[in-house]
């Protein structure tokens, strides 16, 4: 891991409590999900919906602190199957939501990681 300067640290951080934050709702979710599967509610195909659409971004937030980080992305995702479009999108609104955070917190933005950098250009090469 290289070392972070001070901007870097505080991204990190966001991050950190953001995948902290996702996986308790991402738990309190699936509960729920779970629940209204059970009793066999007319809206639960909708829910099981939105639980796949937080989940996608949860892990795209979860790569971006790693990548942030200086981990490998084949040691972030050596469980996962290829890139794929959506992940590319998710990924790139967490980058924005993390400057976002960071900015609004220490009043500047961290410039993107090379990991990132050259994950995205890639990954629309291979994704188009």
């Amino acid at each position: 891991m290289t070392r972070l300067s001070g901007d870097e640290l505080v991204l990190v951080a966001m991050l950190k409590q953001m995948v902290k934050d996702d996986a308790g709702s991402l738990r309190a979710e699936k509960r729920a999900v779970r629940d209204l599967q059970r009793r066999l509610a007319a809206d639960a195909a909708a829910a099981q919906h939105r639980l796949a659409v937080h989940r996608l971004d949860a892990r795209a937030r979860l790569l971006v602190y790693g990548l942030v980080r200086g981990r490998a992305w084949e040691c972030i995702e050596a469980n996962h199957g290829p890139l794929t479009y959506q992940l590319v999108r998710a990924i790139e609104r967490a980058w924005k939501l993390s400057q976002e955070v960071t900015a609004a917190r220490n009043g500047g933005l961290v410039p993107m990681p090379a990991a990132v950098e050259a994950l995205l250009p890639a990954a629309w090469r291979a994704v188009r």
